[in-house]
């Protein structure tokens, strides 16, 4: 089977459903993550922290493949940022979530807006 992509020429976004059926939206050009898209990251953590805390059972893929529709970037951007928040929350010794390995690696920028969004407890 082969990758379908569909253009969005208006927005300058594509959506890539590759053979195994995941859905992969990006911007063009792999811009960073604005603050609005990594409020929507930390948003979909809380969501996800919510659901497991109450044993709800869940997906994290449909949650991944969401956010990175609307967040407009590729799935795999979207897990390594819900990976990102698992890694901070991790660091300040709170539970992390089971379901989202932790990483560290992001840039300086998105590290800065996430610790102020965690701050806020946008994750909550």
């Amino acid at each position: 089977m082969h990758d379908i992509t569909v253009e969005d020429d208006q927005h300058g976004k594509s959506l890539r459903m590759g053979a195994a059926g995941t859905a992969e939206a990006g911007e063009a050009g792999g811009e960073r993550w604005t603050a609005e898209q990594l409020r929507r990251v930390a948003e979909t953590y809380g969501t996800l922290a919510r659901l497991e805390a109450a044993r709800i059972p869940f997906d994290a893929c449909d949650y991944v493949c969401r956010l990175s529709r609307t967040a407009c970037h590729r799935f795999s951007e979207s897990q390594l940022r819900l990976a990102n928040i698992a890694w901070l929350v991790k660091s300040r010794e709170e539970k992390c979530l089971a379901c989202i390995a932790p990483s560290g690696e992001m840039p300086d920028e998105t590290r800065a807006i996430l610790e102020g969004l965690l701050d806020e407890g946008a994750h909550r």
